[in-house]
C-alpha cells in the first residue's frame, strides 16, 4: 500500500507575509460585518469620552469618570471583536485570546489612552 505524501504547503509571496500576519492577529479586518462595526464604535466611545471630560470641566468628576470609563469599554470591546474576528461580548473573546493577543490587546487598549493624557499634560487643556 502506497503511503500519500501530504500537500506541499503553497509558497506564499514575500511581500504578503506581513499581511498574513496582520489577518491572522486580527482575523475581524476579514470579516466586514466585524470590520464595520469596530470602526463604528470608535466615534462613539470618542463621543463618550468629549461627554465625560466636559462633564469633568464643569466640575462633576466622579459622574465624568464614570462615563469615561464607559467610553473605554466601547472601544476596548471593538478591539476585542477585531482580535477575536466575531461580534460577541467581550468577556467571550477576551477568554479565547491566547498570550500574544493579550498583549496587543493591552498595548491597543492603553497606548492610545497614555497618548491622550500625555496630550492634556503638554498642551495643558
Amino acid at each position: 500500500m502506497p503511503v500519500e505524501q501530504p500537500d506541499p504547503e503553497p509558497e506564499v509571496p514575500p511581500g504578503l507575509v506581513p499581511l498574513l500576519w496582520l489577518l491572522e492577529l486580527f482575523p475581524g479586518l476579514a470579516s466586514p460585518k466585524v470590520l464595520i462595526l469596530s470602526i463604528l464604535a470608535l466615534p462613539v466611545a470618542a463621543g463618550v469620552l468629549q461627554l465625560a471630560l466636559l462633564l469633568i470641566g464643569f466640575g462633576a468628576i466622579v459622574t465624568g469618570i464614570f462615563i469615561a470609563g464607559f467610553a473605554m469599554v466601547i472601544y476596548w470591546t471593538a478591539v476585542a471583536w477585531l482580535l477575536y474576528g466575531n461580534i460577541c461580548m467581550p468577556a467571550e473573546a477576551m477568554a479565547e485570546f491566547d498570550s500574544t493577543k493579550w498583549m496587543v490587546f493591552l498595548l491597543a487598549a492603553f497606548a492610545p489612552m497614555s497618548l491622550f493624557f500625555l496630550w492634556l499634560g503638554l498642551t495643558g487643556s
